[in-house]
This record gives structure tokens, C-alpha cells and sequence, in this order.
């Protein structure tokens, strides 16, 4: 991704190596195929709540998909 001047455009401080680049885009691609075939998703207030009691120091489990 670039800028219209065409300096690259930094998707997240810590990759900054081009092999940790493509491994994050990967990944990134790897999921949406996931969710395209399956539908399974977590909703913003699900993924909010359940890391907010992690932050809080709580053993909890990760919430179940939603479709």
C-alpha cells in the first residue's frame, strides 16, 4: 500500500521487515478466505468484552463465532 506521492504506507509499527509484511498480509488474506467460506465472524462487542476481562486479569475463554 502506498500513498499517492507512492511512499509505502506502514500498516502496523511493528512489522517493519518486508518477510514479516507479507507474513501479516497472508495472514490477513488467510482469514478473509476463512470468513468468505464460512460466515463465522466475532462481533466488535463480543472480541471487546472478552478482552477487556482478559485485560483484567480473568481466565476466560474465547467467545464462540457468530454467523
Amino acid at each position: 500500500m502506498t500513498t499517492k506521492r507512492g511512499v509505502p504506507v506502514q500498516l502496523h509499527p511493528e512489522i517493519s521487515e518486508p518477510v514479516e509484511r507479507e507474513a501479516f498480509r497472508q495472514a490477513g488474506l488467510e482469514a478473509w478466505r476463512n470468513y468468505r467460506k464460512t460466515g463465522l465472524h466475532l462481533g466488535h462487542t463480543a472480541a471487546d468484552e472478552w478482552l477487556a476481562k482478559l485485560e483484567a486479569g480473568e481466565k476466560v475463554p474465547a467467545p464462540d463465532f457468530q454467523i
